[in-house]
C-alpha cells in the first residue's frame, strides 16, 4: 500500500510539474524611424493558476496576466491581422498553438486596426512586413522575454492582409519592393491576399508556405488569391475549406456581447458552417506545419 501511494504522490506531482497554463502579457514599442507605435499581445506558457478571462466581444481562453513565463526555450510564431483588425483577432490559433509550447504575438498595425484606421496610412501596405521585422528585432534583443525564445524557431501566420504581409515577408515582390526577413523560417497563411505578387518573385520563395483558404471566399476569392500563390511558389501546400466557407471564418468565435454589438458579416456564417471547427481543424493543420518547418 505505501509503494502505491508513492507511485501515485510521483505520478501526481510529474503531470502538475508538467502542464502549463497561458500567460499573457502586453508590450510596445516605438519605431523611431518611422514614428510608428507597435502593440504586442503575448501568449505563453506559464506554471501560474491565477487565471482570468476578459470577456470582449470575442470568446477568450482563460490566462493568467503577466504570469512568469514558464523555463525554458520556445518557438516564436508572428500573428498578422486583415484589414481593420486587431492583434487579438487570431486569438484562437494563439490559444492553440500556447497550449502547445510556442510563444505567440500578435501585433496590431498601426493605422489599420478598427480603433485607429486611416485610409491614408493602411494604403502604405510596406509598413506591415516592416512592422513585424521591428517586433523581431525587439523580441530577440531587448524585450523582457528575449531569453526564452529561440531564434532559430520562428514562424508567421497571418490572415487576409495578414497573408499579404507574410508573403512580402518570404520573397515576394509587389512593384518590385522586397521586405524579406529570412529569420522566418514558415509561413501559415489564411485566406491571403496574393495577387498584388509578381509571378517571378513567387517562384524564388524558398520559404515552405501553408495556404488555407474558403471555397465561398467572395472577399478574397481564392482563384485569385491562394490558389494564384500556390501555383507559382515552389515549396507549398495548399487546402481548400470546401462548401460555403468564407473570409470571415478565419476570425475569432464571438461572444454573446459580440454578437449583439459586431456586424454580422463578421460574425455569422452560413447554416452549414461551424466557424468552431473549423478553427479547431484550421489549428491543427498549423501546429502540424510549424512542427515540421520551425
Amino acid at each position: 500500500m505505501k509503494i502505491i501511494i508513492k507511485i501515485c504522490f510521483l505520478t501526481s506531482f510529474l503531470v502538475s510539474s508538467l502542464f502549463a497554463y497561458i500567460g499573457q502579457q502586453s508590450l510596445s514599442i516605438i519605431d523611431e524611424e518611422r514614428d510608428r507605435p507597435i502593440e504586442m499581445m503575448v501568449w505563453y506558457p506559464t506554471h501560474s493558476s491565477q487565471l482570468t478571462n476578459e470577456g470582449t466581444v470575442w470568446i477568450q481562453p482563460d490566462v493568467a496576466l503577466d504570469a512568469p513565463i514558464k523555463e525554458g526555450k520556445y518557438p516564436l510564431v508572428l500573428l498578422s491581422h486583415g484589414w481593420g483588425g486587431e492583434k487579438i483577432e487570431l486569438l484562437w490559433l494563439a490559444e492553440t498553438l500556447a497550449e502547445k509550447g510556442y510563444m505567440v504575438v500578435g501585433i496590431d498595425h498601426y493605422g489599420n486596426t478598427w480603433k485607429d484606421y486611416s485610409e491614408e496610412i493602411s494604403m502604405n501596405y510596406w509598413n506591415r512586413p516592416l512592422d513585424i521585422s521591428q517586433t523581431i528585432d525587439y523580441l530577440l534583443k531587448d524585450s523582457p522575454l528575449s531569453p526564452s525564445i529561440d531564434p532559430e524557431r520562428i514562424g508567421f501566420a497571418g490572415f487576409s492582409m495578414g497573408g499579404l504581409t507574410g508573403l512580402w515577408l518570404a520573397g515576394g515582390e509587389i512593384n518590385q519592393a522586397s521586405y524579406e526577413d529570412p529569420r522566418i523560417r514558415a509561413f501559415f497563411l489564411m485566406a491571403p491576399r496574393g495577387k498584388d505578387f509578381s509571378k517571378s518573385s513567387l517562384e524564388k520563395v524558398t520559404a515552405p508556405l501553408f495556404i488555407v483558404t474558403g471555397e465561398n471566399d467572395a472577399i478574397l476569392p481564392y482563384q485569385d488569391n491562394g490558389g494564384y500563390v500556390s501555383k507559382h511558389a515552389p515549396q507549398n501546400r495548399f487546402e481548400l475549406l470546401e462548401g460555403e466557407v468564407g473570409h470571415p471564418v478565419f476570425l475569432n468565435c464571438p461572444s454573446e456581447i459580440g454578437k449583439e454589438n459586431l456586424s454580422k458579416e463578421l460574425t455569422e456564417d452560413p447554416p452549414s458552417i461551424d466557424r468552431k471547427k473549423i478553427h479547431d481543424e484550421v489549428s491543427e493543420m498549423a501546429i502540424n506545419f510549424f512542427r515540421e518547418n520551425i
